[in-house]
């Protein structure tokens, strides 16, 4: 496959970009009649050019004030700039915005053209690439080739696609995802064809019979017919210029701003996370709640700004922010976007998304006013919003990976680094989440303690529900604290592993409540009743309801509710441990035969079997049971 290289002609208005296109590629990238009337281009021109590497998509935009929202979907998708400035006006307004806005996408590698190179003297073009290099001195672009050109005479055209040619070597690799992404930066109707839109496919391939969906109103699309460069092809890559030929479902009008994205992949939503750059020379700091114009793709939304990690943005900062939208849209979350003032319309920064799927969220206690926007550093900030944004709901790892683009591999070095947890080797956790819950589950524990001192704890279907969070994600939590010895669970409570339901207890009564519990467990499955144990001690009465209480110890009835039986907890565990290994589930049995099995008589066994059946150990159908699995 020919290598790809896409690269956004920028500048200010009349500085020569769309006549500079014409001489590179041959082709006029004015069609409008009112812009060949008017000498001023309105809406997105594309060519390309042939060189030893590969193919150069050329996206010439508008350079006037007017149109700066149609310069931003041009260059959303490219890999480098074409820095168009001329050498009789040198830097100009459009100049400084238009190289602002790429930066902020993040576009780092470029050229520089000094058109109309003809029209001034050798010390006046030097003076002019002074300007220029000090100007770019301060941004992204600091140190790149300046190159000295004229449309009218062909001075230093052949130097100039050498140096475009040499940015192959230099353009970022595009993040890696089996699904497609495709915003429309122009649609029109071609007869005998249909619908027909172009954009620069962001991310993934597109296949000629591949399905897809239109966002925003989610209609299923069916690709007929894929070109690239004017040739017919049954696969586009990711970075490549395409124009794509689909049949819709449903109606309604397809137009520019529309994505064309794999089906069922992204949804839309009223909460977009990101990290937002203010610009140095912004008007004014940020604070939370003001609307801004967010750009993104080729597309424009009015949202509202939430700071996640402190009370203003600073003019120069960047922080970890939320916007709130009117009603839920569709982004895609390794984005980058451009953020304008709502009057006067101004660039003021730009940014990456974090999670375009996200909820609201809270405040954080991070303070630092630094993040790391370097490739793996955005990767890094990504994972860790969201594991935060999913809390203890958790998210896969597959989930993880489509987003950030990553390998399961990279992943697990990733999350080491960014204090992530993965349940199961699947779901991921954020580890100050899970150590919230933990701290909360101990608090709960303790307070349960403190008002139940006889109780060995908490019923476990209680505790999870007091945890306000899914009952997997408890589990997991309990599991963690039972292996650090911090909990117990026995008998269906869960207490703190220190805690003793004993202490209140004075050493007379301590001394009496351990012979208690030796005496039934001697018994085992000749158990005493209430009426025995109270004959035995005075003090038996009394205190067999601390043995109780701390699930040591299960009173039982017999069917005629005369004699009321105490089962010690391990004569009951190994009762149906031997029924077990007996009745292997589904092995059905009788009551006299579980009675032979456990060595009982049929005063005592039928009381256990009865109770069995209420815990839902065992199951009973008319005559027969059976272990439950």
């Amino acid at each position: 496959m020919t290598d790809q290289l896409t690269i956004g002609v920028i500048g200010h208005v009349d500085h020569g970009k769309t006549t500079l296109v014409k001489v590179l590629t041959g082709m006029e990238t004015d069609r409008l009649k009112e812009e060949k009337e008017r000498g001023l281009s309105i809406v997105l021109g594309f060519a390309h050019i042939k060189t030893s590497d590969g193919i150069i998509d050329v996206i010439d935009v508008p350079g006037h004030e007017d149109f700066v929202r149609t310069m931003i979907s041009g260059v959303s998708g490219i890999d480098a700039a074409l820095i168009v400035v001329a050498a009789n006006e040198r830097i100009m307004p459009q100049t400084t915005e238009h190289i602002r806005i790429v930066s902020l996408l993040g576009i780092d590698q470029g050229v520089v053209a000094i058109t109309k190179a003809d029209l001034v003297s050798e010390d006046e073009l030097i003076a002019a690439k002074e300007e220029i290099e000090n100007h770019l001195r301060t941004t992204p672009f600091a140190g790149s080739s300046l190159v000295p050109v004229s449309a009218e005479t062909g001075i230093g055209l052949e130097g100039l696609k050498s140096e475009l040619n040499a940015l192959f070597a230099l353009r970022p690799p595009r993040p890696q995802t089996d699904q497609f992404y495709l915003p429309f930066d122009r649609v029109f109707s071609m007869k005998g064809h249909g619908t027909v839109a172009t954009g620069t496919l962001n991310t993934g391939t597109l296949r000629v019979g591949s399905t897809g969906t239109i966002a925003p109103d989610d209609r299923r699309a069916r690709i007929r017919g894929l070109e690239v460069h004017g040739q017919s092809v049954d696969l586009a890559s990711a970075g490549q210029r395409v124009a794509v030929n689909f049949r819709v479902d449903g109606t309604g009008q397809i137009k520019r701003g529309d994505t064309l994205l794999s089906a069922d992949w992204l949804q839309p939503s009223t909460f977009w996370d990101g990290t937002l750059h203010l610009l140095n020379d912004a008007p004014k700091p940020l604070k939370s709640g003001e609307k801004l114009r967010i750009l993104h793709g080729t597309t424009e939304e009015i949202v509202a700004l939430r700071l996640l990690d402190r009370d203003r943005l600073i003019p120069g900062e960047t922080a970890n922010v939320q916007f709130r939208l009117p009603k839920p849209a569709l982004a895609w979350h390794r984005e980058r976007f451009i953020v304008r003032s709502i009057t006067p319309v101004t660039t003021i920064g730009g940014g990456q998304f974090t999670d375009t799927q996200s909820r609201r969220r809270s405040r954080t206690n991070a303070a630092s006013t630094l993040v790391d926007t370097s490739p793996a550093g955005q990767q890094l900030t990504t994972l860790r919003a969201m594991l935060e944004t999913a809390a203890f709901e958790g998210i896969s790892k597959a989930a993880l990976c489509e987003r950030i683009g990553i390998s399961g591999t990279e992943l697990a070095a990733l999350l080491m680094e960014a204090n992530g947890f993965a349940a199961n080797d699947e779901i991921c956790f954020s580890q100050k989440v899970l150590n919230s819950l933990e701290e909360k589950l101990l608090r709960t524990l303790a307070t349960y303690h403190a008002h139940h001192p006889a109780k060995i704890g908490m019923p476990k279907k209680e505790f999870v529900s007091t945890a306000q969070a899914p009952a997997p994600t408890v589990d997991l939590v309990l599991a963690r604290l039972v292996e650090r010895q911090a909990v117990s669970e026995s008998g269906g409570a869960v207490h703190l592993s220190d805690f003793d339901p004993f202490s209140h207890l004075e050493p007379e009564h301590r001394e009496a409540l351990t012979a208690l519990e030796a005496k039934v467990l001697q018994d085992e499955f000749t158990p005493p009743t209430l009426k025995e144990l109270a004959a035995l001690n005075p003090l038996y009465k009394e205190l067999s309801k601390h043995l109780v209480e701390s699930n040591r110890v299960f009173p039982i009835y017999d069917e005629k509710r005369t004699n009321l039986f105490f089962f010690h907890r391990d004569t009951v565990t190994n009762a149906v441990k031997k029924l077990r290994s007996a009745f292997p589930p589904p092995t059905e049995f009788r009551a006299g035969e579980a009675k032979d099995v456990l060595g009982m008589t049929r005063k005592y066994a039928m009381p256990l079997l009865g109770f069995l059946d209420k815990q839902k150990i065992t199951r009973r159908n008319k005559d027969f049971r059976r272990l439950v699995q």
